[in-house]
């Protein structure tokens, strides 16, 4: 069965694994898709906010936290015959209770909204923040946006001005 509160969770076609953020104060967990039955439990310092899979889907980000103390953690992953290997595992700190991470398409960056307003864009690899973004408010929300990759359209006000609505050519009063 899934685990009961599950908040965040994200796939892995490399691995077939499914990690899920469920708020547990001491581990993310990874799941086979099919039978829900847990994989590995891997530790963690405090409760998980959010996860994702980086690189080409072998390495899991799980960022965890509360307001005493912050992280974003990472593990390099190894399938094989025997199972699954954790290869290596790091974390580094956080500068507020993190709320959503976001990773880049190419899987080498990751963005991490805290409850602060401050954003950090990390190397994923190192965990080392190579900047961070600051907001007046918390970001609820973080997507990282490709536009070389197919998705769904931007709207074209977007970008130019406000929408108008157009409904063609409305019959004049002669012609009703």
């Amino acid at each position: 069965a899934l685990p009961t509160d599950v908040q965040r969770m994200d796939l892995s076609q490399t691995l077939g694994l499914l990690a899920v953020a469920d708020g547990d104060p001491s581990s993310v967990k990874l799941l086979e898709p099919a039978s829900l039955a847990t994989v590995l439990a891997l530790p963690v310092p405090g409760p998980v906010r959010d996860v994702g899979f980086a690189d080409d889907g072998t390495t899991l980000v799980a960022v965890v936290g509360d307001a005493t103390s912050a992280a974003v953690c990472a593990w390099q992953l190894k399938g094989s015959d025997d199972g699954l290997r954790v290869r290596r595992e790091r974390c580094a700190p956080l500068p507020g209770v993190p709320l959503r991470l976001a990773v880049s398409p190419d899987g080498e960056r990751l963005a991490v909204a805290t409850d602060a307003g401050s954003t950090p864009v990390m190397d994923v690899r190192r965990l080392e923040i190579e900047v961070s973004i600051e907001t007046p408010s918390a970001i609820r929300d973080l997507v990282w946006y490709d536009p070389s990759r197919p998705g769904p359209p931007v709207p074209e006000w977007s970008d130019e001005g406000p929408p108008t609505l157009s409904v063609g050519r409305l019959p004049g009063p002669s012609d009703r």
